[in-house]
C-alpha cells in the first residue's frame, strides 16, 4: 500500500497562515522533508528523501501562493515578487500549534520568484528545512577522508564548497564551523543569505567546550550586499570568514584581500565540479586573468559533492569530489586559461582518484549506493 503524506483529512479551502504552517510542520517534523514547493497548479508538496510527494489533494491557485509568500514575509514580501524580484528570506515558526518561538520552532531558507500561471503571474515558494542542531564535522555522511579533514581546516586561505542547490554544501561547512569553535580561540563572522545553522553559545557550551566567538549577518537584512558586508569584515579584525556565496567580481576581489592578509575564508558557488571553478570565476570577474590567477594564488582545497540515495534505502548519502592545493600544482596553474586551468585540475583529480567517478566506484564497490545510483549521479561518466 502506497503510504500517504496528505497532511490534512480535507483539504482547506484557502490556506490560511495556520495551515501553511501547519503544511511546514507537518513535512518538516513528521516526515523530516528537505524541501517544501508551493507552485501554483500544483499541489503543496515535499521533498522526502529525494522524491516529491503530495502534501494535499487539490492543486493549489495563484491566490494561494500569494497567500503563502503574504503569511511568511508579509505584504511587502509578495508585492516585490509581483514586480520581479526574487526574494530570499528565513521563515520560524512553533514546532508545535499555538506555542512561543522559544519553547522550540523550525526554521526554513525561503525563497519567493515569480512564474506565469493561467496567463498571469503568481508566486512559487520554496521552503528548505533547517536543522536546528549544528552538525559536527565528524557525522558528515559519509566522513571526510583525513587527507580532505585536514584540508578543509587550514589557518590561512580559502575553502571553496561548491555544488547545485540541496546538495548539503550548508551542511559540510557548517560541521567545520563547529568544528573551529571547538578547537580555535578565534573571531569568526559569517555572512549568508539567509542565516542558515545558527551559532547559539548556551546550546554549543553545553555540548562540550567552545573557545571561538561567532557573529552571524544576514545579507539584506543586516547587510545591504555582499561586498558591502565584505568591506566591514576587512576592518573588523576577525581570523575566519563564512562568505555565503562569491557572486560577483566585487565580492571575490574583497574575498581574496581578506586571504591575502592572512586569514581564512569559506565560500561557496554553483558550479557543476571541482574543475569548473577556474571558468566560473572568469565569467564572474569579466575574464580577468589576473584575478583567476589571484584567487588560484590562496586557493587551499576545494570540495563538491551531490547526493546519492543509499543502496539499503536508508536515506542519501554524499558523493564528494575534491582538491587538495600544493604548491607545483599552483605553480603549473597560473599561467593558464580559464579552459586550460579546469583540464588541468580534472587531470589532478583524476590522477590522485579523488574526482567525482573514483568516489562514486568506491561507494558502489563497499555496497553504500547501486551502480544505477552512480551513473545518476556521476551522468554515466562511469
Amino acid at each position: 500500500m502506497t503510504p500517504s503524506f496528505r497532511a490534512f483529512a480535507a483539504d482547506p479551502p484557502v490556506l490560511t497562515p495556520a495551515a501553511v504552517q501547519a503544511l511546514l510542520r507537518h513535512a518538516a517534523a513528521v516526515h523530516a522533508a528537505s524541501d517544501v514547493q508551493f507552485i501554483p497548479g500544483y499541489p503543496a508538496r515535499a521533498a522526502i528523501l529525494g522524491e516529491l510527494q503530495d502534501l494535499m489533494g487539490r492543486p493549489l491557485s495563484q491566490y494561494d501562493t500569494a497567500a503563502v509568500v503574504v503569511a511568511t514575509r508579509g505584504v511587502e514580501g509578495e508585492s516585490l515578487v509581483r514586480g520581479g524580484e526574487a526574494v530570499s528570506y528565513s521563515t520560524e515558526i512553533p514546532l508545535q500549534e499555538g506555542e512561543p518561538i522559544h519553547k522550540g520552532s523550525l526554521r526554513f531558507r525561503t525563497e519567493a520568484a515569480a512564474c506565469e500561471y493561467l496567463a498571469d503571474t503568481a508566486p512559487r515558494v520554496v521552503f528548505r528545512y533547517l536543522p536546528s542542531a549544528v552538525p559536527s564535522l565528524e557525522n558528515q555522511n559519509p566522513g571526510l577522508p583525513p587527507d580532505l579533514q585536514a584540508a578543509v581546516l587550514p589557518h590561512r586561505g580559502m575553502v571553496l564548497v561548491v555544488g547545485g542547490t540541496g546538495t548539503g554544501k550548508s551542511t559540510l561547512l557548517a560541521g567545520i564551523i563547529r568544528r573551529l569553535g571547538q578547537t580555535r580561540a578565534d573571531t569568526i563572522l559569517t555572512f549568508e543569505q539567509p542565516i542558515e545553522f545558527v551559532y547559539r553559545p548556551r546550546l554549543l557550551l553545553a555540548e562540550g567546550p567552545w573557545r571561538a566567538t561567532v557573529s552571524q549577518s544576514e545579507i539584506g537584512r543586516h547587510f545591504a550586499s555582499w561586498s558591502m558586508a565584505l568591506r566591514s569584515a576587512l576592518r573588523s579584525g576577525p581570523q575566519v570568514l563564512l562568505v555565503g556565496e562569491m557572486r560577483d567580481a566585487e565580492s571575490i576581489t574583497a574575498a581574496v584581500e581578506f586571504v591575502r592578509t592572512g586569514h581564512l575564508l569559506y565560500s561557496t558557488m554553483h558550479v557543476d565540479g571541482v574543475a569548473a571553478i577556474p571558468t566560473e570565476i572568469a565569467a564572474r570577474t569579466g575574464n580577468d586573468a589576473s584575478m583567476l590567477a589571484r584567487v588560484t594564488g590562496v586557493l587551499s582545497a576545494a570540495v563538491y559533492q551531490r547526493l546519492a540515495k543509499r543502496a539499503d534505502g536508508a536515506g542519501r548519502v554524499a558523493v564528494r569530489e575534491y582538491l587538495i592545493m600544493t604548491h607545483a600544482l599552483r605553480r603549473t596553474l597560473l599561467p593558464l586559461s580559464a579552459a586550460d586551468a579546469e583540464a588541468c585540475l580534472a587531470d589532478a583529480m583524476k590522477r590522485a582518484g579523488t574526482d567525482l567517478e573514483s568516489e562514486a566506484t568506491r561507494l558502489v564497490d563497499q555496497g553504500v549506493i547501486t551502480a544505477d545510483e552512480a551513473l545518476r549521479v556521476t551522468g554515466g561518466l562511469l
